[in-house]
């Protein structure tokens, strides 16, 4: 009986061992493994994995990733950046930039905006660019740029603009020229603008020969733009090619302003034309015209006839912001924007009227009334009334009359 027992629980106990042996073989091959040896005590345990019920059929092995074979981009050196002789790196920078515009073309709008930021970092102020790696660098990019500037796609052209409006602005490089050009006759105003605002950076270095051919080109392409998109946004870059001035620091001179003067007075009597009837004008743009008309240094140097058109030009400003101003809607943004054209428009005119008045261009006897009227019509009441604002404008318009040959200027 005793023997009969053991046999009878060996019996099950190998039942057991067999029954986990086969569920261990099971789980095996729905993971593609080998099953474990069998036989007697201590065989492995199974792998543990999802359990597997009788009669279903195991999932197959999810497949193992593949290894990335996209190739890696490009990198520049600090050292390279900031070397005085990095014209061995050359290659590297090539490859760098053509890298980061393919991306651009090509890649994913995060992938895009990256590679934006990219080709621009190594030419901004943190990045402690030499002179030297920043030729090769806007040489690089004058090269390639096309790789997204002609796409038609308007957001690869607005990429484009404003990487070369940025680079233009720490390189200097005119060899950036024709690819401001080509952002400035775009059809679309954002690229225009972008385009605009590289041409402003160019402009300082330009100007060291106020009569190149390239200061001509860009203030033509200007012109064009501001006609092109008359917006308040475009005339103000225009105004800011047209000053050299860029971050907040002008390039003006008495020989660049004797150059520009004519295309600044072009686009402010484009400007002037849609006044008062077009309250779409947004006339706030006009302090940039105001600023270079009245900056007193270079005015001293003109010619008496381009004097005579720069205090005629900001009797106009300040005639029609005026007139403006009363048809405007009270206490409206136009018609704050008016009040303060109108007002600045007046404080140049008695800068001018003042520096006449010191070089003996117009006796200081009369400078004195005039200059009175016209300080009285730039400082107007924050609000004030529409007669208020026309009487003290007429009343400054009529004091430049009369001095000794200004009668033509204002129309009086």
């Amino acid at each position: 009986m005793r023997v009969e027992r053991r046999l009878t629980r060996l019996a099950s106990k190998w039942a057991m061992i067999a029954a986990t042996v086969a569920v261990t073989v099971t789980c095996a091959q729905s993971w593609g493994q080998a099953p474990p040896p069998t036989g007697g005590p201590g065989v492995p345990p199974p792998p543990t994995g999802p359990a597997v019920s009788p009669g279903s059929t195991a999932a197959p092995a999810a497949p193992k990733p593949a290894p990335s074979t996209a190739p890696a981009i490009p990198s520049i050196l600090p050292s390279v950046i900031s070397s005085a002789t990095p014209e061995a790196a050359r290659p590297q920078i090539i490859d760098f930039i053509k890298a980061q515009l393919n991306r651009i073309a090509t890649g994913a709008p995060y992938d895009a905006n990256k590679a934006l930021a990219d080709v621009i970092q190594p030419t901004t102020a943190n990045a402690r660019p030499s002179p030297a790696f920043l030729e090769i660098y806007a040489r690089a990019l004058a090269e390639n740029i096309s790789i997204i500037s002609a796409s038609k796609d308007i957001a690869k052209r607005l990429d484009a603009a404003i990487i070369v409006s940025k680079v233009s602005a720490t390189s200097q490089n005119a060899i950036l020229l024709p690819a401001v050009e080509k952002s400035i006759a775009d059809t679309n105003e954002s690229v225009s603008l972008w385009g605009l605002r590289g041409a402003a950076g160019l402009m300082p270095a330009l100007l060291a020969n106020p009569a190149s051919p390239e200061v001509a080109r860009v203030a033509a392409a200007t012109l064009k733009a501001q006609a092109t998109f008359p917006s308040a946004a475009i005339t103000t870059e225009a105004y800011r090619v047209l000053q050299a001035e860029d971050r907040g620091i002008t390039a003006l001179t008495p020989q660049t302003t004797k150059v520009l003067q004519p295309h600044v007075i072009a686009i402010l009597n484009r400007r002037l034309a849609g006044y008062p009837t077009a309250k779409a004008a947004e006339p706030g743009a006009e302090i940039g015209a105001v600023l270079f008309l009245g900056d007193q240094k270079s005015f001293s140097t003109l010619e008496p006839e381009a004097r005579l058109a720069a205090v005629s030009r900001l009797v106009a400003t300040m005639v029609q912001a005026a007139d403006g101003y009363a048809a405007a809607a009270a206490k409206s943004e136009e018609a704050d924007a008016l009040r303060d054209v109108s007002q600045q428009a007046a404080r140049a005119l008695q800068v001018l009227i003042e520096a006449m008045g010191k070089d003996g261009s117009i006796p200081s006897t009369a400078a004195q009334p005039t200059l009175a009227a016209i300080r009285a019509a730039g400082k107007l009441p924050l609000n004030a009334s529409p007669d208020d604002v026309k009487t003290r404008t007429d009343a400054a318009l009529k004091a430049v009359a009369a001095l000794p040959g200004f009668t033509a200027v204002t129309g009086q």
